[in-house]
């Protein structure tokens, strides 16, 4: 059975500090992942988001976005307008 998925959806910009889990991110084009939890490491000045593609089964392990580093809290992320 295939399930199909929305890989381009209209956006829009959102603070990383607002992203929640549920929300749908662009990790880059036709990439959108899910947001599975939220790390507000300093404070909360800092924020780690923990995503699994919209394709990935839930038994799948997380991976951090972005990969090598945090983000600030105003930093501005791309979040599917049906959140």
């Amino acid at each position: 059975m295939s399930t199909a998925h929305e890989l381009t959806p209209r956006t829009r910009a959102v603070r990383a500090a607002d992203v929640r889990p549920g929300h749908i991110v662009m990790e880059s084009h036709e990439h959108p992942a899910v947001v599975v939890r939220v790390e507000r490491p300093h404070n909360g000045t800092r924020i780690r988001l923990y995503c699994r593609f919209v394709w990935q089964a839930s038994t799948e392990p997380t991976w951090a976005m972005p990969e090598d580093h945090t983000l600030r809290a105003d930093d501005i992320v791309q979040v599917a307008r049906n959140r």
